[in-house]
């Protein structure tokens, strides 16, 4: 184990620095002085994010998330050939921080973090590289291991679309409007302050994720009915605002 710091510990106002450029592996996480808590993460390149809307990670593809596929490695490399589906092509480090777990098989159940990755088409043979000292713990035999690749949780997120439907995780909230393509930091944990709809919450209430817009709502059931998908509880109401369309002081807790 090597010893070295692996929070950063910002200042207030460093939640709302925006990049042109990775400055931190995504995920990296960012606490302030008072506890509240953000990870570093890129935005999707389709649209901007306004402050205080709730995000998730884009929406599930073949490519971007799980791919169902095929590998080969042995016990202490870090190298992974990939065999990759019919419908999987992947670019150049597509899945730089990301993820490559052998889920079925004889050795299934590890997971290990991608550095680096290289371009290929469906069908075709493609080289993962882990770090260093995320050596395979168990081979992955071609015939017998299968193995799925998912990129990083906080990258490309984007606005959570309203509706019930589930994209995605919750990546976080927004503590600054951010451009498309710009990385920045989402918070995860502590008061942050949302774009509240549907059913306003009181104090002290579960909040979720709204079902009507990208912000959060009192957590609510019909009677006789399953929670909705779309209601994923985030935190609690700190101060419930005035209305639908205000914004409301939310402890969150996702992380």
């Amino acid at each position: 184990m090597g010893s070295f710091p692996n929070i950063i510990y910002g200042k207030y106002g460093d939640e709302k620095i925006k990049y042109s450029e990775a400055k931190f592996d995504l995920g990296q996480r960012m606490v302030l002085p008072d506890g509240r808590q953000f990870a570093f993460a890129l935005a999707n390149t389709a649209a901007t994010i306004a402050v205080g809307l709730v995000c998730s990670e884009k929406a599930v593809s073949s490519t971007g998330h799980v791919v169902s596929i095929t590998g080969s490695g042995s016990t202490g490399n870090t190298t992974v050939n990939v065999t990759l589906s019919a419908t999987g092509a992947v670019t150049e480090d597509q899945f730089k921080d990301g993820y490559i777990l052998a889920y079925k098989g004889g050795t299934a159940g590890y997971m290990y973090k991608v550095k680096a990755n290289n371009s290929g088409a469906v069908s075709t043979t493609v080289k993962f590289t882990l770090y260093d000292q995320d050596v395979l713990k168990a081979p992955i035999a071609a015939a017998t291991t299968s193995v799925m690749i998912r990129e990083n949780e906080f990258k490309h997120v984007l606005t959570r679309a309203a509706g019930t439907a589930v994209v995605g995780i919750p990546a976080g909230v927004a503590a600054n409007s951010v451009a498309a393509g710009e990385y920045f930091w989402i918070q995860r944990r502590g008061p942050s302050s949302i774009l509240a709809a549907g059913t306003v919450g009181l104090v002290g209430e579960p909040a979720t994720c709204a079902t009507t817009v990208a912000g959060v709502q009192r957590y609510v059931i019909a009677a006789n009915t399953a929670t909705a998908p779309g209601e994923w509880e985030i935190g609690r109401f700190l101060v419930a605002p005035a209305q639908s369309t205000d914004y409301a002081a939310v402890y969150l807790e996702l992380d």
